[in-house]
């Protein structure tokens, strides 16, 4: 099995430190669904340096530039928000991952697709190797009360009693789909947070600074797929007449209108589009910029347990949030003070409130982000819990 040799241009320090250690004799090969997404490669490039060997393989969408140079095979692409479209890539990758997981000792599949189709692949090889889940959204399908939904959720327990280690990105996870949706807890698993593998002492650096001449600056960043955000924050942008401008940072995607939202912020004086970016070389330089980022969606049920990335990175990067209560960042930010709430149902009263963020304000939830506990910023031993887990199985 190949040694992939993945270049990470800021690497975390422990990872570093690690991969100077002595390396477990096991090669390990991940199945990713988006080769673009900076998430699964932060995951990968912390796991390497635990194993002799590994190799990557991975499926691109339509349109999205891979702006990273991991090394992976590519599995094809297809159209953003097109599920099915993936099943005759699925079928066409089976030549291409026979032999990786026939040789592997891990299979690593990031999401629930990727588990079934490492599943079937491994019963027909014959392969012993150890599978791995990652768990970082929930499909709608599987908190629907449909015969498809139940038999989506029956899949994802049976499979997840063959896995040797369950991977979730948020506690809420566990406590809320598994335990009240899925009903099923009983199993080997670990909390690895979306969190900025970045040294900490980039954090320290960070101080409190007034807006800059008086104009508010709110960032929205990311996979930018809410058109009510959007709405809201033209809205908003448009009410403080120069006081507030909105910066926009990342891609937008379906069911965005990506060609009418950037016809919209062209001609706003107080919209601005910086297009994409790289994740973590470019995350200081964009953070710096914002005097607060915008975490509020609505994307269904989902929100109720997803910690996401913009999270952990305005916890880094002490940026005030302007959140929705109702979601699982939300009620983090609520219990810490880091920022302000808003209602997608009093979108008025969400305007009032952001024009009266005064410095004040501002300092008082950067101060709280200062003493935010250390284990919600920076990992600890999560890694090597895992690797424990799966060493054990």
């Amino acid at each position: 099995m190949s040694i992939t040799s993945s270049t990470v241009l800021v690497e975390n320090e422990s990872v570093a430190s690690r991969s100077r250690g002595k390396q477990l004799p096991m090669g390990v090969f991940f199945l990713v669904s988006r080769a673009e997404h900076a998430r699964v490669w932060r995951r990968i490039s912390h796991l390497e340096p635990y194993f002799e060997s590994s190799l990557v393989a991975a499926f691109e969408r339509t349109g999205i530039p891979v702006n990273h140079s991991h090394p992976y095979v590519s599995l094809g692409s297809f159209t953003h928000g097109k599920f099915l479209a993936r099943i005759p890539l699925l079928l066409r990758a089976i030549r291409k991952c026979i032999q990786p997981v026939r040789t592997s000792e891990i299979c690593y599949a990031f999401g629930l697709d990727l588990l079934i189709f490492l599943f079937l692949v491994k019963c027909g090889t014959g392969s012993r190797a150890k599978l791995v889940y990652e768990v970082a959204d929930i499909h709608p399908s599987l908190s629907s009360t449909s015969i498809r939904g139940r038999i989506m959720r029956f899949v994802e327990r049976v499979l997840i009693r063959r896995c040797c280690a369950v991977v979730l990105t948020s506690p809420a996870f566990r406590s809320g789909y598994f335990a009240k949706v899925q009903r099923f807890v009983d199993f080997r698993s670990v909390v690895i947070e979306h969190k900025v593998a970045l040294p900490e002492a980039f954090r320290n650096e960070i101080q409190f600074r007034s807006p800059r001449k008086s104009v508010l600056v709110i960032g929205y960043l990311g996979e930018m797929r809410s058109p009510a955000s959007f709405a809201l924050l033209t809205k908003l942008a448009e009410a403080g007449r120069g006081s507030i401008a909105v910066h926009f940072h990342g891609r937008f995607i379906s069911p965005i209108d990506s060609e009418e939202s950037l016809r919209i912020i062209e001609s706003s004086p107080y919209l601005t589009y910086h297009g994409p970016y790289r994740s973590p070389n470019d995350l200081k330089r964009i953070y710096t910029s914002f005097d607060m980022v915008w975490d509020a969606y609505c994307e269904g049920e989902n929100a109720r347990w997803q910690r996401t990335t913009r999270f952990s990175e305005a916890c880094f990067f002490k940026r005030p949030l302007i959140y929705n209560p109702d979601t699982q960042d939300g009620r983090m930010a609520e219990q810490l003070g880091l920022g302000m709430a808003m209602s997608f149902d009093d979108p008025d009263s969400c305007i009032q409130n952001a024009l009266t963020i005064d410095e004040e304000r501002l300092r008082k939830w950067f101060e709280n982000f200062e003493a935010l506990p250390r284990d919600l910023v920076f990992y600890d031993r999560e890694y090597d819990d895992l690797v424990g887990l799966i060493v054990d199985a």
